[in-house]
């Protein structure tokens, strides 16, 4: 009698863990979305923009074929530590365009960026277009900071690239940009 009720409570111990996986398994939907920054537009008065959510507004000859975002960065050269993290994220994704943003100064006339943006208004694209400062403008051109734009220009995040969980996240981001993007493609 006494082993009946063992072996009772250990099938039940067993089953319950069963049942819920099997739950799980057919009614569970794993889905994660990234968030959408200023969805009701960029908040300085000083930016003219119209469009909600917000668009970064980028050529679309800086897009691979199948591309389906942008990381867009500006490196500090001279931090070894964030060109590794920056290097790492790179080998990582085959399908993800990586726009590195450097300082107006150092950029040849004739190049396709500066065709795009010409020096005068390049902190006007960091503030306005990139919402770098997010609470406030910037004045300087901030190193180390990383962005994920999707196909549609929408922000979706932003990183210190010196930080390594921060990088760890975008990878992880990244690779949800990805799946979304795969799922739409196939509806």
């Amino acid at each position: 009698m006494r082993s009946i009720i063992k072996f009772t409570i250990l099938l039940v111990v067993l089953a319950i863990p069963a049942v819920v996986y099997l739950f799980l398994k057919s009614f569970g939907v794993n889905e994660y979305n990234i968030p959408i920054f200023y969805e009701n537009g960029i908040p300085f008065s000083s930016c003219q923009d119209d469009s909600k959510p917000h668009r970064v507004h980028i050529p679309q000859s800086f897009y691979n074929g199948d591309s389906s975002g942008v990381v867009l960065y500006f490196p500090d050269l001279q931090n070894k530590e964030a060109t590794m993290q920056i290097d790492r994220v790179k080998g990582t994704f085959k399908n993800v365009c990586f726009l590195e943003m450097s300082i107006p100064d150092s950029i040849s006339e004739n190049t396709i960026f500066n065709q795009w943006l010409t020096r005068s208004k390049f902190l006007d694209f960091i503030n306005c277009e990139l919402g770098i400062g997010q609470d406030t403008l910037v004045s300087k051109v901030p190193m180390n900071e990383i962005m994920l734009i999707d196909r549609e220009g929408r922000i979706r995040g932003y990183y210190e690239t010196d930080d390594f969980e921060e990088m760890d996240r975008l990878i992880i981001e990244i690779e949800i940009l990805i799946k979304n993007v795969d799922k739409k493609n196939e509806s």
